[in-house]
């Protein structure tokens, strides 16, 4: 659990593996079960904030044809968050790495 003075919830998932249906692969050490553990924290206490920073596979489908952030933020929603995502070019602010990613960001608080 986290501590009860947490503001700020933060999970970097860096990785390809977020291939076919990521709730079929919730139960293997992959990315998407990062992501469940982070929606497990999330329920057990929720934060104020929520980042979430993942590789662009995250707006990919999940082999249904729906991008596997839909079914994220549903569940970010479903727990009273609002939501937003960027993809970010993180060499531009310095790190040594070309790779996009998606940063996604939940308040409780607005937007």
């Amino acid at each position: 659990t986290l501590p009860p003075d947490t503001d700020l919830l933060a999970a970097s998932v860096m990785c390809a593996e977020l291939e076919g249906s990521w709730r079929e692969s919730w139960s293997k050490d992959s990315v998407a079960s990062k992501l469940k553990q982070v929606l497990r924290l999330m329920k057990s206490r929720p934060v104020p904030w929520v980042l979430v920073e993942a590789s662009t596979a995250l707006l990919e489908s999940d082999g249904e044809g729906v991008p596997i952030i839909c079914d994220l933020v549903s569940e970010f929603e479903r727990l009273g968050y609002r939501w937003a995502h960027r993809t970010v070019a993180a060499a531009a602010f310095g790190v040594p790495d070309i790779r996009p990613r998606v940063l996604l960001l939940g308040s409780k608080h607005g937007d």
